[in-house]
Parts: C-alpha cells; sequence; structure tokens
C-alpha cells in the first residue's frame, strides 16, 4: 500500500527533508548522492574528519567557511587510503554533501557554509551513472603556455 505520508528513507541534503524518490523523475545529483553515501558508508573516517577541522574553524571564531577548503584540508593534511567506488580518493561532488550533512548535525552551525544550489540538481539523470575520470591534460597546451608565460 502507497499512503503520501510514507516516505522512503531517502534524505534530501539540499533542503533538509526525508523524500520520496518514486514520485519523480531521477536527477544527476540523485546519482551523486546515491555515489555519495556508498563512498561515506565505506569511508567513516572523511566524515570524521570533515566535522573535526570545521568544529577547529569555529573555535577559532570564523562565522563562515568554505567546506572545499575543509574538503581539500582533509586531502592535503592525512594520508588516507579510502574505498571510493569510483576509483578516485576523494570525489570533488562529495565537499557539498558533507557541508549540508554537517548543518543537519549542528543546527546551531546551520550557515557556516554557503550552500548554493547544485547545477546536477537541475539535470536529468544519464541513462548510466558514470564515474569522472581524470583524464590527463590536453595533448597542446603550448598556445595557453605561451599567453600564460607572458603574464609571468
Amino acid at each position: 500500500m502507497n499512503d503520501d505520508n510514507d516516505k522512503t528513507g531517502e534524505f534530501d541534503f539540499f533542503n533538509n527533508v526525508p523524500r520520496d524518490l518514486s514520485r519523480r523523475k531521477k536527477t544527476r545529483a540523485d546519482q551523486i548522492e546515491k555515489r555519495f553515501r556508498d563512498f561515506h558508508q565505506s569511508n567513516p573516517k572523511i566524515w570524521s574528519l570533515f566535522k573535526r577541522f570545521t568544529n577547529e574553524l569555529i573555535a577559532a571564531g570564523f562565522e563562515h567557511y568554505s567546506s572545499v577548503a575543509v574538503y581539500n584540508r582533509i586531502r592535503w593534511h592525512v594520508d588516507l587510503e579510502t574505498q571510493s567506488l569510483d576509483g578516485l580518493k576523494i570525489n570533488d561532488h562529495y565537499s557539498p554533501y558533507y557541508a549540508r550533512m554537517f548543518h543537519v548535525a549542528y543546527p546551531e552551525h546551520d550557515g557556516f557554509f554557503k550552500n548554493r544550489k547544485l547545477t546536477s540538481a537541475t539535470k536529468p539523470a544519464r541513462g548510466i551513472d558514470v564515474a569522472v575520470f581524470d583524464q590527463g591534460p590536453p595533448a597542446d597546451e603550448s598556445e595557453l603556455n605561451a599567453r600564460l608565460k607572458e603574464l609571468i
């Protein structure tokens, strides 16, 4: 029986409410959130570090900060073996989810991170959710390098 008040247990990190995914078309954000959930379950230390580093900023008197900076601190300062399903150590797409999760876990600090609407929330899901891998630099960057050299 499908009750209008019945929820699937999925959580909308964009609006801080449970949602029923079966009643609407999936978006690219849904696919990224699924990978985030898998990553989070496999790598609980990332969440612990995110909370720790964010609380250090709050204790130091910061009223706002960048979740990307916190995320990059985790990358830079901590040598971790993560078990990401998409082959990346720590995917950039996940920092907005950690920021929103921090606000949910610590409502007294809601707004510490300035969350933006994700463009993936307005894009349709891909037929096959393919993780993004580093393709390496473009074959020829000589023109760009010449322009950059002019700035030195």
